[in-house]
């Protein structure tokens, strides 16, 4: 295909990819998510660094890898994540409302908070199986998959529910149905240093309001203008903010407005144009 349709520009978030294309000289860009788990990767990259530009979904990333290998700062970019707005802003809240509740069996008088994201270690399930325990007017529907594939796990707590994965197209219902939406990681996630969550972005562009870990590279995102948020290290900063969130609806509401707002500038188009503008295409 390449041999086809003679590139201008390689760009991969595989660095096998990039090595293999450079040598064949042409101009190559690698999108870096975390540090490298591997040897060969760690030493490909550091070979490979004086001569390609990279992209970066963290300001702490970028730091790392200035720190670590020999490239200039001229050669990296951060581009976080993004989101696709339409697919938010044309849902109707009461229809979402009715979707999700129905689904985790919500009594009317229980607040529905959400977390959407793969059941890793670090992702802070432990948290929110403690929390569940002391909040029996909150229930707490987890979606997503394991590490796995496997089954989801049993609940310790008779109102956390685990609804699985659900089709991409669906994803965006469910977090706009919620009351609270929450991002619970802790410093058991390896990457939690440089982390940028996805989800983030469509959190925010819900309009529902966020309560976060107040942890590693999720500071360069949210403050206390747009989320409430947590000492991961303590269950009972964890239920407070989930607390006064539900009870502060005047402060929730303001937050969530503000996280619409900031989430403006993190759209997937805006990405684009971002790192285009970088590379001079």
């Amino acid at each position: 295909y390449t041999y086809r349709s003679k590139p201008e520009h390689i760009y991969s978030r595989d660095i096998g990819v990039i090595a293999v294309y450079r040598l064949l000289g042409y101009k190559t860009t690698y999108e870096i998510h975390k540090p490298f788990q591997t040897r060969v990767g760690h030493v490909l990259f550091r070979l490979l660094s004086r001569y390609i530009t990279v992209v970066s979904i963290s300001h702490a990333l970028k730091a790392y890898v200035l720190a670590t290998y020999p490239i200039s700062e001229k050669r990296v970019c951060v581009a976080h994540d993004g989101v696709f707005l339409e697919d938010y802003n044309m849902l109707e809240k009461k229809s979402c409302q009715k979707k999700l509740r129905h689904a985790c069996h919500a009594t009317a008088d229980q607040k529905v908070v959400l977390y959407s994201s793969n059941l890793y270690p670090g992702k802070g399930l432990e948290l929110i199986e403690a929390a569940a325990s002391k909040l029996p007017h909150m229930i707490f529907v987890i979606m997503g998959k394991q590490r796995d594939g496997g089954d989801a796990p049993n609940a310790l707590s008779p109102n956390v529910v685990y609804l699985g994965r659900k089709k991409i197209e669906e994803v965006p219902l469910y977090i706009s149905g919620a009351d609270l939406l929450v991002i619970p990681f802790t410093k058991q996630l390896l990457t939690w240093q440089y982390h940028s969550a996805l989800k983030s972005f469509e959190y925010m562009a819900s309009r529902v309001p966020i309560v976060t870990s107040d942890i590693g590279s999720l500071r360069e995102i949210f403050s206390e203008s747009n989320a409430w948020l947590f000492s991961p290290e303590n269950t009972e900063s964890f239920i407070h903010a989930l607390e006064a969130a539900s009870s502060d609806l005047d402060l929730s509401y303001k937050k969530s407005a503000q996280a619409y707002t900031d989430v403006q500038a993190y759209t997937w188009h805006k990405r684009a144009l971002n790192i285009l503008s970088f590379l001079n295409i």
